[in-house]
């Protein structure tokens, strides 16, 4: 049984969603379109994180959501910012489960208590020598104290952070 695809490689459709006075209802609910959206937007274009204003002291961190990826902006003990997908890499559990706050010196995965510091790199994980929380964003840049972000490689302003 195939799929027909409604918006996929119809512009015209996706353009007749939007209106001078309102938009249709697709345009929140559809799964086509989300899946649009996170191939489309979110993987190609720079994203608000967040204020380094929010994270003032070593290790205050912020969690938030980019498209579908769980992140974490956190300060570093150098003044830097870091953005770090928010998952261990063993179970995918989330490392940071508060909206906000401060880790301490690391992040502890509360599935097998492996840490991790605030670069993302390993502190401590029974039994395995090397391992990163997810992975950094490609790129993380701050542009008068807004933080954002690209997955983007081929960007051509991502190496200017």
């Amino acid at each position: 049984m195939s799929t027909v695809s409604e918006y996929r490689d119809n512009p015209a459709a996706i353009r007749a969603l939007v209106r001078d006075t309102e938009v249709h209802k697709d345009c929140y609910i559809h799964p086509e379109i989300f899946a649009l959206e996170m191939e489309q937007l979110f993987a190609n274009t720079w994203i608000y994180v967040g204020h380094a204003s929010q994270t003032p002291a070593s290790g205050d961190f912020i969690t938030t959501t980019i498209g579908v990826t769980p992140v974490v902006m956190v300060r570093q003990g150098d003044g830097s910012i870091a953005v770090l997908i928010n998952r261990c890499p063993h179970k995918g559990t989330r490392v940071a489960n508060e909206l906000c706050g401060n880790a301490g010196r690391f992040f502890r995965c509360p599935y097998h208590a492996w840490s991790f510091r605030h670069d993302g790199s390993i502190a401590a994980a029974d039994g395995w020598l090397s391992a990163t929380v997810g992975a950094y964003a490609t790129w993380a840049k701050a542009n008068n104290s807004l933080l954002i972000i690209t997955w983007d490689e081929d960007d051509e302003h991502a190496g200017n952070h």
